[in-house]
């Protein structure tokens, strides 16, 4: 809502006693009696406007031109040259008649310019604007519309009083539920015949209630009310159904008896003994609603189905019903009050019934009702063309205190386990769940949904509740992410909401995120040749294997008494390196490195030379691995591949020298030694064979590998 400056209202008079010249001064009291309007209301008819007028000429005429402001819109229906329907009379004891020309609307401006009254024989006159509408949606709901009135002209005093509230703003329309509308697998049966309430109770048709009920007395007025004056309507309500499936039919009662008929409208689902309804027309009246046939979607246009009959004529039953039109799963009805007691404070039922085949739906599907004062429009200035009255669509608060039954047991009550929940996670850790549990302490449908709220400030998105809504009873989960979220300390609200009556369930949740542990420093647990795995020493510049543990990271080093190794292959207990091949001779320090993290130091021995044979590293001069099953033949070359070894190579074959046609570096692997061995042309069977280095200790050699022979 917008908030309007207060303009006020000023009034300036001027005239003469005709033909008279100046005559007495005329002395006016201004005055109005504040009407309460809806808040909701778009054309909100305020409170009269009267001056009481003595001390003037006896008989003379009286002149002016009359300026109307309020501190908001003004919305009355507005014709030919923007005439409206504000209506100004005066009276001289005659009875009231109007002053003879229209009010105009300029702006925000209503102006009687040339208004022409005369003055009773004592020299008074009774003034009266009324029919005032105005926008009351511009004004907090509580605040006031005022008006203000000022004298200018030297044949009138000082008025009386010259500001005042015409008009104090409250919510017209609250609304109580008895659940909703569920559409299941096992469907909904109709009666044989669709026209009467009973037959819908006798066929146990599934149904619920929509409760209407004024905010304050005389909130819902029938057209002939003075409230409606002028109006196209009594006050009407919007109903509309959406979500149904395919196959889905909604009927709902033609007439609706308040509850202060003769027999109420109910269902039987809100506390009153299910009935189709009795009305008596006469007294001061009871409330009564009609359904609309004809009006459009936003509650305009079309004509009341029931018109009550004269006071007198007798006690009505009402059983008739009828279906409200769904297209796309969505469907509107719009009532009018025909008859209402303008002194209490009323509630209409209004039971609307489901039908639906078995089996049209799969699982169980819900459906939602709406209720607004109508017709809605957003049209908030005068109108030639639209509905009056018209209203705003606000959503209506809460019944149950009004009509004092919040605790009642037919609405359904929501019980949720556990109370709250906490949860511990590491930085980047996984999902986490805890186990909810929601019931229905109560009567009534139940039907729920969540949300979630987090602390101000505090990130998002790390919370949700599965299944987030149900219908029923329900098991599900909390569930919480910690994956993007820091170490700290977050908290949030996980709130079950049944609906506006049975108010909702907060299950505080803390969540502690804590660093990741330090990961352990990595262990050295030995280190061999790599291709005997052989705790003796390593060569520099030869293949290493290093045992040990938590050698698994995104940065790992290897230091051989601060010389850096190149590693060839890192798993979390094993690292392949190449040995630094300026390493001294002796004993050195070695140091594995893991993301910052290092090891103890464990010593190692280098030596000059520390040859060593790989498994599966002698192949046949065809490159076959050799083996028991295919044997190289006498004669022929090995090639042989081993690590540890520099300078002059030799071999020795079951302890005799071999000849030797290459030893050195292997092509294109690095810290691996290629030898090439001749095969003296009378071995065969199994035989052993070494490789060997000179160093200045004397002759190095490898552990002997089996090789297997065949005569050639």
């Amino acid at each position: 809502m917008r908030a309007v400056a207060a303009v006020g209202m000023a009034l300036a008079l001027a005239g003469a006693a005709a033909g008279q010249g100046t005559g007495p001064v005329l002395s006016c009291a201004a005055s109005a009696v504040p009407e309460t309007v809806r808040a909701e209301g778009v054309t909100e008819r305020v409170g009269d406007i009267v001056l009481v007028c003595t001390g003037g000429a006896p008989g003379a005429a009286v002149t002016g031109n009359f300026t109307l402001f309020l501190n908001v819109g003004i919305t009355n229906r507005i014709g030919a040259g923007n005439a409206t329907d504000v209506q100004f009379t005066y009276d001289i004891g005659g009875g009231p008649q109007a002053v003879g020309v229209p009010g105009t609307l300029s702006g925000a401006v209503v102006s009687f310019n040339g208004a022409r009254f005369p003055l009773s024989a004592s020299g008074g006159v009774g003034l009266r604007l009324f029919n005032i509408r105005a926008n009351a949606t511009e004004v907090n709901t509580g605040g006031t519309i005022r008006a203000t009135l000022a004298v200018n002209s030297a044949n009138l005093l000082p008025l009386t009083q010259s500001t005042f509230v015409v008009a104090q703003t409250e919510l017209g329309l609250y609304a109580g539920a008895s659940g909703r509308l569920i559409c299941s697998q096992r469907g909904s049966p109709l009666p044989a015949g669709t026209g009467s309430f009973a037959a819908f109770l006798a066929a146990r048709t599934a149904f619920s209630t929509i409760r209407l009920t004024e905010g304050f007395a005389s909130a819902f007025e029938p057209l002939g009310n003075q409230t409606n004056f002028g109006a196209d309507a009594g006050e009407r309500f919007v109903l509309t159904y959406s979500g149904f499936p395919p196959g889905a039919r909604v009927f709902v009662p033609a007439v609706v008896a308040g509850t202060d008929a003769a027999a109420p409208t109910a269902g039987g689902d809100l506390g009153l003994a299910a009935s189709g309804g009795q009305y008596t027309p006469g007294g001061m009246g009871s409330l009564l609603l009609s359904v609309v046939a004809g009006a459009d979607a936003a509650g305009a246009g079309g004509k009341p189905v029931y018109e009550p009959g004269a006071a007198g004529s007798g006690t009505v039953t009402l059983d008739a019903m009828t279906e409200v039109p769904l297209a796309n799963g969505t469907g509107t009805v719009v009532y009018e009050v025909v008859d209402a007691n303008p002194f209490l404070q009323e509630s209409a039922q209004v039971p609307a019934f489901l039908g639906l085949p078995p089996g049209a739906v799969s699982g169980i599907v819900q459906t939602s009702v709406t209720e607004t004062f109508g017709a809605v429009s957003t049209s908030g200035i005068a109108s030639a063309a639209a509905a009056v009255p018209r209203f705003e669509a606000v959503a209506p608060g809460p019944d149950c205190g009004l009509v004092g039954d919040c605790g009642a047991a037919y609405y359904p009550k929501l019980r949720v386990t556990p109370a709250s929940a906490s949860f511990n996670a590491v930085v980047g850790g996984k999902l986490q769940g805890q186990y909810v549990q929601i019931q229905n302490a109560g009567g009534g449908v139940l039907q729920w949904a969540a949300t979630v709220e987090y602390a101000s400030g505090e990130p998002t998105g790390w919370l949700f509740l599965d299944p987030g809504s149900g219908v029923g009873a329900a098991s599900g989960f909390i569930y919480m992410d910690p994956s993007k979220l820091s170490a700290g300390t977050y908290t949030a609200n996980v709130v079950v909401t049944l609906g506006l009556v049975a108010g909702q369930a907060v299950i505080p949740v803390t969540l502690t995120v804590t660093p990741p542990p330090e990961p352990p420093a990595p262990v050295v647990a030995g280190v061999t040749n790599a291709a005997d795995y052989k705790v003796t020493a390593i060569a520099p510049g030869s293949l290493a294997t290093i045992f040990g543990a938590h050698f698994t990271g995104t940065a790992v080093t290897v230091a051989f008494s601060g010389s850096a190794a190149k590693i060839l292959y890192q798993g979390d207990t094993q690292l392949n390196v190449v040995v630094p091949s300026g390493l001294a001779v002796g004993p050195a320090s070695l140091v594995v490195t893991v993301d910052g993290r290092a090891s103890a130091a464990a010593v190692v021995t280098v030596a000059e030379q520390a040859p060593g044979i790989f498994p599966g590293g002698v192949l046949n001069q065809d490159s076959t691995r050799n083996a028991a099953g295919n044997p190289a033949a006498a004669g022929t070359v090995l090639q042989v591949y081993a690590t540890g070894m520099s300078g002059t190579i030799t071999a020795t074959i079951n302890a005799q020298p071999a000849e030797v046609e290459y030893g050195g570096p292997a092509p294109g692997i690095e810290g691996v030694e290629q030898v090439n061995v001749v095969l003296p042309a009378a071995v065969t069977g199994t035989v052993q064979l070494e490789v060997c280095a000179p160093s200045r200790l004397g002759m190095a050699c490898s552990a002997a590998a089996a090789v297997a022979v065949k005569a050639n």
